[in-house]
């Protein structure tokens, strides 16, 4: 298919998913929206994100009207589209081009995130909404969505993949490791991990130092966010990974397990419905329901290497199998055109 790809394509996901569709064979168009929402000063860009308004918004929705428009498009997906005007959508719907919308968010402010109100009004005209969680169904429904599809969190193979050399020296890695945010209860519940249990935890995120005192961030020794090798390598570099869901966003898995154990990373991730449905507990992956549990199997395997190595490679295998960019967007794609 010819496709139209909109979204933030400088980097991260959207830009992964993009090269997941050329690597399927479609001929795909990118559309950055990036050289649009991101000039300017910073101030002049979280306004334009708070209020939606402004040339730079103007531009964008002029210029892709024009280009989706403007040629024999089978497909046009859009990434996240908070700048896109619902009038855009529509014209673009009214061609008979498919129109796909992803987002991992829900388009809600739940968690104090600006700019959905756009995004909320042109639901109605988006041929299909795809979201990672069975939790947003019923909002989209709510706000005239035609058709909702699940597509999973995935991983983008050729950024994370298992350490070719194999394993490191014990002393070169970390002992448990987060990577990500500071969202809801994790800066307390790994303050706990390292205080109340005494276990060495290693962070790697941004806006920690919001959250946690000086002395909190150097017992957690926590170092701004890494991404792709960087990101790859800590995962490497950490015995066990840990893993929470994002509950104000409807989660009850997070994209980065799939990340983690396509890496060969061991996920000790929080226990939920869908997570045990994804791994095997014990077998593929392991998870907690709480901070006793999760200390008790911190401990369990720190101290049994063979056994955690062996979950970590089963859960691999079974990242790499079924949920690929590749396996999970050849599977939107099935779902929602007939091309």
């Amino acid at each position: 298919m010819k496709i139209l790809y909109i979204g933030s394509l400088t980097k991260g996901t959207a830009l992964h998913r993009m090269w997941a569709l050329q690597r399927l064979g479609h001929h795909v168009i990118p559309f950055n929206v990036d050289s649009y929402e991101n000039v300017g000063s910073v101030i002049s860009q979280k306004l334009m994100r708070r209020t939606l308004l402004g040339r730079r918004i103007r531009n964008l929705n002029h210029d892709l009207g024009v280009m989706a428009t403007g040629s024999e498009f089978d497909l046009v997906w859009f990434d996240k589209a908070q700048t896109v005007w619902p009038e855009t959508v529509k014209r673009v719907s009214e061609r008979q081009i498919t129109t796909i919308h992803y987002s991992s968010d829900l388009p809600s402010s739940v968690r104090g995130d600006p700019g959905w109100r756009l995004f909320r009004k042109a639901i109605p005209h988006y041929h299909n909404l795809v979201t990672p969680s069975k939790g947003h169904f019923d909002l989209y429904r709510s706000l005239g969505a035609q058709s909702v599809v699940r597509m999973p969190f995935s991983f983008e193979p050729t950024l994370h993949f298992a350490n070719p050399k194999g394993t490191v020296p014990d002393d070169l890695i970390y002992d448990a490791t987060f990577i990500g945010t500071p969202y809801e209860h994790r800066p307390e519940f790994l303050i706990r991990l390292a205080t109340e249990f005494n276990l060495r935890i290693k962070v790697f995120g941004d806006l920690w130092e919001r959250h946690l005192s000086a002395r909190q961030m150097k017992l957690l020794k926590v170092e701004p966010g890494c991404y792709e090798e960087r990101y790859r390598e800590s995962i490497w570099n950490s015995k066990i990974c840990l893993g929470f869901v994002t509950h104000a966003m409807q989660h009850e898995s997070a994209r980065r397990w799939s990340e983690i154990t396509a890496c060969g990373g061991f996920l000790l991730g929080e226990r939920t419905r869908e997570a045990e449905q994804w791994f095997k507990p014990g077998v593929e992956a392991e998870f907690f329901s709480d901070i006793n549990e999760c200390a008790k199997k911190i401990n369990f395997y720190l101290q049994n290497p063979r056994q955690r190595q062996q979950i970590a490679q089963a859960g691999m295998q079974k990242t790499h199998k079924f949920r690929s960019n590749d396996a999970v967007m050849a599977e939107v794609l099935a779902a929602t055109t007939k091309g």
